[in-house]
């Protein structure tokens, strides 16, 4: 009887889904466990409430098996036999139908046993303390149950478990499955609103767009660090003029707020020498013309307008360029080295000639505005310098931290 017992108990939690609620395992458990205990009326409340609340579990078989079972403890045999019939009914592949069906024959045959005609009187009170003892004998049972109950507590604890590494999958996909979502929102939204804007590089960005998503929640996060916000009069013209909406305006401000981390940062570097460059060519016709005008340039330059000015008034003449002094070529800083920072000097040649000006310059980013070439070169060389360190102190911390 003590290995029938271990064996139902085996097939219990061998069939019993381990994706069941945490509500649907207590139930079943607290019932098992009054069973054991020989406290069949506890036991048949516990089993009714999990059918009741659970009538479609992948469980209900088994929760029945041992409802029948409690009714016998309970000697509600006719109850029981009900409910072992109903297994089979409900449950055409259930692995309890086998059970169900021996132990709806054992009540049947102990009932049979007690009704026998003819049977002396002597006999028959044997035969009923035989059935009375297969059927309410408790401290039997109760050392049976103990038995079957030490065999198993290992499984018990094995399914709970797995149950507990369900859990934990399903909360790591969970947790992957957001962490996509917000990559495929970042793509899109980012995307959107760039194009919006203008924006046809930002100098952070390598095109790659997993490096592009972590390199600028670093930027991000490090902004928010210094307490870097951004214009928010600006940010809300912008939501409004283009009708974002809120993923959209979110992005928004982290471009922003990145732009002013940067220009903040590229501020803080020390000045650099450069000298800017008004630079005149010689066209089939207009060459006099262009000479002439030689006279007008030089004398707006040494009036203290800007080269930047210069060039919008004459856009489609004078091409406007900017070289630190050294990456100058050695033929120009020769012609130049006499000049002081804010002088005008010309260098004239065959096809055209050179305003220039030594200026000491800060580099400065603002993402709406077109940046040379060689500015933007050198502002992409200190973002990416800037974020290799700030990714190299991360790897740092991950290496120091605790395992």
């Amino acid at each position: 009887m003590k290995l029938k017992a271990a064996v139902f108990l085996l097939v219990m939690f061998t069939v019993f889904d381990v994706h069941a609620s945490n509500r649907e395992f207590e139930l079943f458990d607290r019932g098992y466990e009054h069973y054991l205990a020989y406290q069949p009326q506890k036991a048949v409340e516990e089993f009714r409430t999990f059918l009741m609340e659970f009538p479609k579990s992948s469980s209900a078989d088994a929760v029945m098996f041992w409802l029948g079972k409690a009714l016998v403890q309970l000697n509600s045999l006719e109850e029981a036999k009900m409910v072992f019939l109903d297994i089979k009914k409900q449950f055409s592949q259930s692995p309890f139908i086998g059970y169900a069906e021996r132990e709806f024959e054992r009540i049947n045959s102990s009932q049979a046993d007690v009704k026998k005609a003819g049977m002396s009187g002597e006999d028959a009170k044997r035969e009923k303390d035989v059935a009375g003892e297969k059927l309410m004998e408790p401290k039997k049972k109760i050392n049976i149950a103990e038995a079957d109950l030490l065999k198993s507590t290992e499984e018990r604890d094995k399914l709970k478990l797995l149950l507990v590494e369900e859990q934990k999958k399903t909360t790591e996909l969970q947790a992957g499955i957001g962490e996509c979502e917000k990559k495929i929102a970042y793509m899109i939204n980012s995307s959107f609103v760039l194009k919006k804007l203008g924006v046809k590089d930002a100098l952070w960005r390598s095109g790659n767009v997993l490096d592009d998503y972590v390199n600028e929640r670093i930027f991000y996060d490090k902004a928010r660090s210094l307490n870097v916000s951004t214009d928010m009069k600006n940010y809300k013209d912008i939501v409004e003029k283009y009708k974002l909406n809120n993923e959209q305006a979110d992005y928004l401000q982290q471009f922003l707020t990145i732009s002013d981390l940067i220009n903040r940062k590229l501020q803080d570097m020390p000045e650099e020498k450069v000298v800017e460059f008004l630079d005149v060519k010689y066209g089939s016709f207009d060459k006099y013309t262009k000479i002439v005008m030689s006279t007008e340039l030089q004398k707006l330059a040494k009036s203290g307008m800007s080269f930047e000015e210069i060039h919008k008034l004459y856009p489609d003449v004078v091409k406007l360029s900017s070289v630190g002094f050294q990456d100058l070529e050695a033929w120009i800083k020769e012609e130049i080295q006499s000049l002081s920072i804010g002088d005008i000097g010309v260098i004239w040649s065959e096809d055209g000639y050179m305003i220039l000006k030594p200026v000491l310059s800060k580099i400065s980013f603002k993402p709406f505005e077109e940046v040379r070439p060689e500015m933007k070169n050198k502002i992409k060389v200190f973002v990416e310098e800037w974020l290799n360190e700030r990714k190299g102190k991360r790897d740092e911390i991950e290496i120091r931290r605790p395992k």
